[in-house]
């Protein structure tokens, strides 16, 4: 039997946490698909009051946070999630882009703000906003 050694020249760092508030499975699971390719640790909330209760208990690094949602409007939470978390880094997204809406998101403090619509948001996109916060954030 061969014993592994740990390479101490290799340094590897802790993914970020990420929360996907999305209402819509298919979007959710493919940002989830991407992200998780790419090292990333991700958990899947359909509801806004999901994602509140998993932020009470889970450190996130990131929220990525749908604007519209059956339960309750997402600039609520994002607005919640800044009170009680500030170090969480926060992504606003919706499919129903207005002007209003992102200027609501940017006021808040918002870090970043996409288009969730998954023909206009792709992979190297995505990865770019994302490598993007890990520079100035994380």
């Amino acid at each position: 039997m061969v014993a592994l050694k740990e390479n101490p020249s290799i340094k590897t760092t802790p993914s970020a946490h990420i929360l996907i508030m999305e209402d819509d499975l298919n979007v959710a699971r493919g940002l989830k698909m991407v992200l998780d390719e790419d090292g990333y640790d991700v958990d899947l909330r359909d509801t806004g009051y999901g994602a509140l209760d998993a932020m009470g208990q889970y450190q996130y690094d990131l929220l990525m946070a749908d604007l519209r949602l059956p339960d309750i409007d997402g600039m609520q939470v994002i607005k919640k999630v800044r009170a009680t978390n500030p170090s969480t880094g926060i992504i606003a997204m919706t499919g129903y882009a207005t002007n209003d809406l992102a200027v609501d998101a940017i006021a808040s403090g918002d870090l970043r703000w996409i288009n969730n619509n998954v023909g206009e948001l792709n992979q190297k996109q995505l990865l770019y906003v994302f490598k993007r916060l890990e520079q100035e954030v994380w």
